[in-house]
């Protein structure tokens, strides 16, 4: 899937883009457009500044799921008895 490649290669002054290059930018324009489209405003406007998918992705993860360490903290606040 296009979302988990981290970067989206630019073409360099004077050379052209290779077939897969081409295939990945497609395929990276492509899955950003996707979640443009799934955003609310607010959504969009915190994601707008990511480059690739594979960021938005990670935006969204963070913002809605939380780091590995807001996760650790959760569990092992909502599996302690009371």
């Amino acid at each position: 899937m296009f979302i988990q490649e981290k970067y989206v290669d630019l073409e360099p002054q004077g050379v052209a883009w290779t077939t897969k290059q081409k295939k990945r930018i497609a395929g990276n324009a492509k899955a950003m457009n996707a979640l443009y489209c799934a955003l609310s405003r607010e959504e969009f406007n915190r994601i707008s500044a990511c480059e690739s998918a594979y960021n938005i992705w990670n935006t969204l993860q963070g913002i809605y799921e939380g780091t590995s360490k807001v996760k650790k903290h959760t569990y092992f606040y909502s599996n302690r008895k009371l």
